[in-house]
């Protein structure tokens, strides 16, 4: 039974993932940005203005970039953002257990970037947005 509930639960996120990728309207576009001498792969959510890895939109990828959004909207509790931190890198590491990564885009500027344990990656300003009303 436990098994069951597992695989549900799975496919059901797997398909809650796909329709988020087929209702989103991503740029055609790849959009290149470095870290430590690689460059990666991005494309751009023309309507909320957020960047995915590119491999989450071939073939409907199940990445874990695109689960988030299927997730119900985070409650959080006190949140201390002493120094200017930035709340999408603190839901980053603190609550989906991502890595931060500033990375260059063509024009040298940074772009903070969440990479998630299966590698795939999202602007972090898109993650405040992912937070209950207050």
């Amino acid at each position: 039974m436990k098994w069951m509930i597992l695989v549900i639960t799975f496919f059901t996120q797997v398909i809650h993932a796909n329709e988020f990728l087929i209702r989103e309207k991503f740029s055609r576009n790849e959009v290149f940005f470095s870290h430590s001498g690689k460059f990666f792969s991005f494309n751009l959510n023309e309507d909320k203005g957020f960047y995915l890895s590119s491999h989450c939109l071939k073939n409907n990828n199940n990445c874990i970039a695109t689960k988030i959004f299927t997730q119900p909207k985070l409650k959080l509790k006190k949140i201390n953002l002493k120094g200017g931190i930035n709340l999408g890198t603190l839901l980053c590491t603190d609550y989906f257990g991502g890595d931060i990564l500033v990375m260059k885009n063509k024009l040298e500027n940074n772009v903070s970037i969440c990479e998630f344990s299966d590698k795939s990656m999202i602007s972090t300003g898109i993650l405040e947005k992912l937070t209950a009303d207050k």
